[in-house]
């Protein structure tokens, strides 16, 4: 799938594909609370907003020690 980065809402199959991660490691944060998303059609269907995928892209930056 072409990389769309215009998209509003992502697919989390969408978002393992940008992240170049499987599918699975997307579900997990999502599961343990790391990753927000949306339930459509009676919770069978997750989409994820734009800007929490890049929040969870986002690469985490170490705290200089004292």
């Amino acid at each position: 799938m072409p990389h769309q980065r215009g998209r509003d809402w992502l697919t989390p199959s969408e978002l393992a594909a940008e992240a170049k991660c499987n599918y699975f490691t997307v579900w997990r944060a999502i599961r343990r609370g790391d990753l927000k998303a949306s339930q459509l059609q009676g919770g069978r269907l997750l989409r994820i907003e734009r800007k929490d995928a890049d929040a969870w892209l986002r690469p985490v930056q170490p705290q200089a020690s004292p």
